[in-house]
């Protein structure tokens, strides 16, 4: 409890003799997974940069020409609506800019908010917005929809929108029968593992979720999910 508050939702400057003892904490952690027999990294990884905290006059100089140029092709974009998340945020303009200054890049969005597939204020809903501002692929949170029953509406949406549909699965969620259900039978092929509490930067990773990594790289071995994406998200 005392290294969560110590660590929540700041950014930290540590000694060289701090920084190696996390590190290799988290080296020795890391590699207690990786030995377990059945745990195969045969996949093509890449990093998506996270727009989450860059401020929205930034994305118009040269932090983004820098990222591109180093080779970052992918961006993640978070939406909180204050509600769901106790943040509210907006990426629409941040997908816009990014769509137009780089038309051949990946932009994915992750939607902290609340029944997406609901219009907004007699607007389009949210799901509509960020597809319509140039998103490829868009995740929402089964937790965040009143009637469960409207998940796979929602998923629907996003495909007919002509956009790969994803599911975010949070630190703590466990996979039982109902969420492996609602993967399986919807063709989910795109799964957010969160490895840190949802709506914020900077916190400090939760290793539980390498666990969720490979319970859903099994899940997606036993079910024959050949080109599910797996993105780890904090």
């Amino acid at each position: 409890n005392q290294d969560f508050s110590y660590f929540r939702y700041n950014n930290y400057k540590y000694s060289e003799i701090h920084a190696e003892v996390i590190l290799r904490s988290i080296s020795t952690l890391i590699n207690s997974f990786f030995k377990k027999p059945n745990l195969e990294n045969k996949a093509k990884c890449y990093f998506s940069a996270s727009m989450i905290e860059v401020p929205e006059e930034k994305m118009k100089g040269k932090l983004i020409d820098t990222l591109w140029n180093c080779g970052i092709k992918s961006f993640h974009i978070d939406a909180g609506d204050g509600q769901f998340v106790t943040r509210k945020f907006c990426g629409i303009n941040k997908t816009k800019l990014l769509r137009e200054r780089f038309p051949g890049s990946k932009l994915h969005s992750h939607l902290m908010i609340k029944n997406p597939h609901f219009p907004v204020n007699g607007d389009l809903s949210a799901i509509q917005q960020y597809a319509d501002a140039g998103c490829d692929s868009i995740a929402v949170h089964p937790r965040s929809f009143d009637i469960q029953d409207d998940i796979p509406i929602a998923i629907n949406l996003i495909r007919n929108l002509k956009c790969r549909a994803g599911l975010v699965l949070e630190v703590g969620d466990v996979l039982h029968r109902k969420k492996i259900d609602l993967i399986v039978d919807n063709k989910i092929d795109w799964i957010i593992i969160m490895g840190v509490p949802i709506g914020y930067g900077g916190q400090l990773f939760h290793f539980t979720s390498l666990q969720t990594i490979q319970e859903i790289k099994n899940l997606s071995v036993n079910h024959k999910i050949n080109d599910m994406l797996i993105e780890v998200d904090g």
